[in-house]
Order: C-alpha cells, then structure tokens, then sequence
C-alpha cells in the first residue's frame, strides 16, 4: 500500500478521519463552541443523564479540558449507549495500532482544522505538544492537509479519474 502501510494502516487512517470529523461536526452543529449555547444544546442538556453513564462521562471529560469538547461528552451523556459506543470508539481508533497514537493525533489534529472545530483542534494540538511536537510541526501538518485538499479539489473538480490500481494479490 502507499506510504509503506499496510491496509491495516490506511484503515487506521480511514477511522480516524471519519470519526474525528463527525465528533467536530456534531460539536459545531449543536453550538457547543459558542460562548453561550445554541437553543439545541441548552435543550439536550436538560434531558437528565443517567446514573449508569455518569463514569464514562467523567471520564471522558476528564480527558479533554477544553469547554466543546466537554460539553460533547456531556450532551452524549444524555443517551448512554451513544455516549458508550462513541467514547470505546474514540478509545479505539486513537489506540496505537500500525500508526502509533501520536500519528493519529495528527490526521485528528489536521481533520479538526479542516473541519472549524476550535475545541478539537486545540484539544489534540495539546496532545500534541506533550508528546513532543512544535508549533513549526503544527504548521507542517496543517500544510500538508490544505495541500492534499487542494489537490483533491481540483482533480474532483476536474473529474480526473484515477490511474491507481490495486496491487495484484497472490
């Protein structure tokens, strides 16, 4: 596969990306970034949560400090198997595999910028930074992304079809 990984690898990429990127949409849809809450937020947050969610909730916002993102977990914390599902997937997905864990910060990180999400990105640009990285390496992920958006858009735009074949099995 391309970039000396495996389908192990691109998969891993694959659910990085979409789940990082539905996380951000659901929080800047619902207006959890704004300094006052949308009406739809204000009013999921009045269903009450139940007790049986109320440890992974913790520790979900445990992991995050930022205001969105915890206010994701707390507005999932209103349905526990959402909440659940969504907390071992994010588990999960950002777990080291064929990337490691720091890899997959960065396609979240990248996905996050890409995405307008505030609390995401600053949540994993601080997770970043722990696990060793520089503002001039921030700028370089985003770099490469808006590159390959770039290019993708384009070749969308202009219907280039693909020339890539899989490699032949056997």
């Amino acid at each position: 596969m391309r970039f000396g990984k495996t389908e192990v690898g691109v998969t891993e990429l694959v659910a990085v990306t979409e789940h990082v990127h539905a996380a951000c949409r659901i929080t800047v849809g619902l207006g959890l970034e704004a300094s006052e809450l949308g009406w739809t937020a204000r009013r999921i947050l009045e269903v009450p949560m139940e007790e049986s969610t109320v440890s992974t909730r913790n520790a979900a916002v445990e992991a995050s400090s930022e205001r969105g993102v915890a206010l994701y977990w707390d507005v999932l914390a209103r349905n526990r198997r959402y909440l659940e599902a969504t907390w071992r997937k994010h588990q999960i997905v950002l777990a080291d595999g064929e990337l490691t864990s720091t890899d997959k910060k960065a396609v979240a990180f990248a996905v996050a910028v890409q995405s307008g999400s505030a609390s995401w990105r600053d949540h994993f640009a601080r997770g970043l930074e722990a696990d060793g990285f520089t503002p001039s390496d921030l700028l370089e992920v985003v770099g490469v992304v808006d590159h390959y958006n770039s290019f993708n858009k384009i070749t969308d735009a202009m219907q280039v079809e693909s020339d890539i074949v899989p490699p032949k099995r056997g």
